[in-house]
């Protein structure tokens, strides 16, 4: 069966959960490790350094905790996703949405604020995603080659 495949075919999942004798809750406990870390790491390194460092945080969390590629890709986007939505909808309440408003008028008033504190979630969570997607395979190949 194709790889692309078997990551939405529930039972290659729950035979992938056997063979590395994981059990559910572990699973979802290092998801939430990884979310949890991913956030709070990527605050951290964003308060000093520029906002591309959430890939470097993705990249050595995926790496260290080396689960699935989609599962990698879960708790990285989802971080980063909830992190600059909860931030951008934040500055955005503080200054009485006047950036957002701003850059509302520029795209010719087709997109909403809101609309607008999404996309800056989602073009975070795709960033940190991907890094710890290649964090995980990074570790596979190592694995592999030694």
């Amino acid at each position: 069966m194709d790889d692309k495949i078997k990551a939405f075919d529930v039972d290659a999942q729950k035979e992938a959960l056997r063979t590395t004798g994981k059990t559910m809750k572990e699973l979802v406990m290092s998801n939430l490790v990884g979310i949890a870390a991913i956030a709070l790491l990527g605050m951290l390194s964003q308060m000093i350094f520029p906002w591309w460092t959430i890939a470097i945080v993705g990249f050595w969390v995926g790496f260290w905790l080396a689960q699935s590629p989609a599962s990698s890709f879960f708790y990285g986007f989802l971080s980063m996703f909830l992190v600059w939505s909860i931030y951008a909808g934040y500055q955005s309440a503080s200054n009485g949405d006047l950036m957002t408003n701003t850059m509302s008028g520029i795209f010719g008033g087709k997109i909403s604020g809101t609309q607008l504190i999404y996309t800056t979630g989602t073009l975070g969570g795709l960033v940190t995603g991907l890094a710890t997607v290649a964090g995980t395979l990074f570790r596979q190949v190592l694995k592999k080659v030694s």
